[in-house]
């Protein structure tokens, strides 16, 4: 991390107590709770200066004098103010109404047993135990949102005032068919949720079980019992997702005791430069210190929920563009670098018992890797790199930091999205001839399935899901896009000339994770990300049409278009 960035930091980290904020502070004891340190050893590592102690017995009755004297002044000031301004104060007052009420909670999903890691096809075998690496577990996190106070001229109370739900899942990704089963249960009329007021984001960590049908060409040489070891720990993650939900958006109506009041900001110019693009760079000559070339976004977006009682963060959702891959070797369950990150945020959050939460949802990060990568040490320092950026982000209060409107819609679509081309009978069957191993289990599943549905070629459309979250209004707005699959970094700069100055963050891998969605650069360059090759390990019969990047960004568009005007659909789009 730059020097300037950690003065920055622990110049403003000085509005909260020394012992929680200090920076320094935050690595040892962030990294005493991956290590398992004792607690005594972090307390002698960040105990204060004999100096300091001298200079407190001293001078400490003079300074707590003149802070009560400066107090009273202050109190007395502004009770005067208010006595001859009852009318504004009754103004502030409404004003204060305003806000998010939000409820969150955790569930652990690490597997109770040994099952086969997903994403590598280099693994010859399955997890090496059932423990996590470093004992930090593998997560599902719910927050539940509702705007309070804020129903706007013209808009019905069901619409902007209807809770939305954000899960994120520790996981490689979701199949078509899980996304389904949650949605049946959370669109259900005892959790009423609508299509679109929830989402399912997925840290795509490689160092987690295989699941569902993801990437189920590579995976699908497992034996029998493997396969129904991972089937019982899909329906068990259905469950906990299940049972989450229900538990936030029950602490929703119990607005008293669960809930809790914020105010959502955004916070601006958080960076990182870790992510370097994998299509253009190799790591061996990154080692040597070549250039980093291609395309990246090295932007990191956070949006801080602080207490309305407190002022301080109580749960974080923060975002970057890059694959957590950095445990290439890894035979333990573990998030990835993402995980570290979280755990250092939510270290240093927490505040006399109450617990905070950190959320990462990954950005267009189908072409992005982190670099360095390979050993534990490497996806430490991400990690807490990544945490140093985001909290130097939050206690900077010399940056405007943009206050949503407590407003939340949202608008959701099942694109039907074209592939290349369809595949007939007699095409696989030349294709089971290939001496490629994934075209041969290809075509070996679609004969399968062809045969039974009584079909004589491929399908030539997928539904592809997409949601758009608008938080506030005009000037004091925010738009989350959320993405299905893994695409690529360019839809970040894509979707945000679509917003044009309305504040946009990109979020992919929501949903399900069907495969890569390349950008029309990407798809004509070719290579594994343009889904030559990797659609096939996903399981598709052909890769996505040229098409595909200009059909999700007239979606998103025209979902943009319509919640800010509640226009029709049929607006021109801007070319992108």
């Amino acid at each position: 991390m730059p020097a300037e960035s950690r003065r920055r930091a622990s110049a403003t980290a000085s509005t909260f107590s020394q012992r929680d904020h200090d920076r320094d502070d935050l690595r040892l004891r962030a990294a005493s709770v991956a290590s398992g340190a004792s607690n005594a050893a972090v307390a002698s590592a960040t105990a204060p200066r004999s100096l300091g102690r001298i200079l407190l017995v001293l001078y400490g009755p003079t300074i707590i004098f003149l802070v009560a004297g400066a107090c009273l002044y202050v109190f007395a000031f502004m009770r005067a103010r208010q006595l001859s301004t009852s009318g504004r104060a009754q103004t502030s007052g409404d004003e204060l109404q305003s806000h998010f009420l939000l409820v969150h909670g955790v569930r652990d999903i690490t597997p109770q047993a040994p099952l086969w890691l997903a994403g590598f096809a280099s693994r010859t075998r399955p997890a090496e135990s059932a423990q996590a690496l470093l004992n930090i577990p593998l997560w599902c996190k719910a927050i539940a949102l509702q705007a309070n106070g804020m129903n706007m001229v013209g808009e019905s109370l069901e619409d902007s005032e209807r809770p939305h739900v954000l899960i994120s899942l520790d996981l490689i990704g979701g199949h078509q068919s899980f996304r389904r089963k949650v949605a049946k249960r959370l669109e259900s009329s005892e959790l009423g949720l609508r299509p679109g007021e929830w989402v399912l984001s997925f840290s795509h960590t490689h160092s987690g079980p295989v699941f569902g049908d993801v990437l189920q060409i590579l995976h699908g040489n497992l034996s029998l019992e493997h396969k129904q070891q991972l089937a019982e720990y899909e329906n068990s993650v259905l469950l906990s997702v299940t049972e989450l939900v229900s538990e936030v958006l029950k602490g929703l109506l119990d607005a008293k005791t669960s809930a809790q009041p914020v105010l959502l900001r955004y916070i601006p110019d958080v960076t990182f430069s870790a992510a370097v693009d994998r299509r253009a760079n190799r790591e061996s000559e990154l080692r040597m210190g070549y250039p980093r070339r291609g395309v990246f976004d090295h932007s990191v977006p956070v949006l801080s929920f602080e207490s309305m009682r407190t002022g301080r963060p109580v749960v974080v959702v923060y975002s970057y563009a890059a694959h957590a891959t950095v445990l290439t070797e890894n035979f333990l369950y573990s998030g990835d670098f993402p995980a570290f990150a979280s755990l250092a945020i939510e270290k240093v959050l927490r505040h006399e018992g109450e617990n905070a939460l950190a959320v990462f949802v990954p950005g267009c990060a189908g072409d992005q890797n982190m670099f360095p990568r390979g050993r534990i040490e490497d996806v430490q320092a991400l990690g807490f790199g990544l945490a140093d950026e985001i909290l130097a982000g939050i206690f900077d209060k010399t940056k405007v930091q943009s206050v949503i409107q407590p407003l939340l819609r949202s608008r959701f679509n099942e694109l039907e999205i074209s592939f290349e081309r369809r595949i007939s009978i007699a095409e696989l069957r030349l294709m089971a001839r290939s001496t490629a191993w994934y075209e041969q289990a290809l075509s070996k599943m679609y004969l399968r399935k062809l045969k039974q549905l009584n079909m004589a070629e491929t399908d030539n459309v997928y539904p592809y899901p997409l949601a758009l979250w608008a938080f506030g209004r005009g000037n004091a707005s925010l738009s989350v896009a959320w993405l299905s699959g893994e695409a690529v970094v360019d839809f970040s700069e894509l979707l945000r000339e679509c917003a044009g100055s309305r504040l946009l963050v990109v979020s992919a891998y929501a949903f399900e994770v069907m495969g890569y969605i390349p950008s029309k650069r990407v798809w004509l360059e070719g290579g594994y990300e343009s889904g030559q090759r990797s659609s096939a390990l996903y399981g598709m019969p052909s890769r996505f049409a040229s098409s595909l990047q200009d059909s999700i960004c007239n979606a998103i568009y025209r979902m943009q278009f319509d919640l800010s005007t509640g226009a029709g659909k049929d607006q021109p789009v801007p070319a992108v």
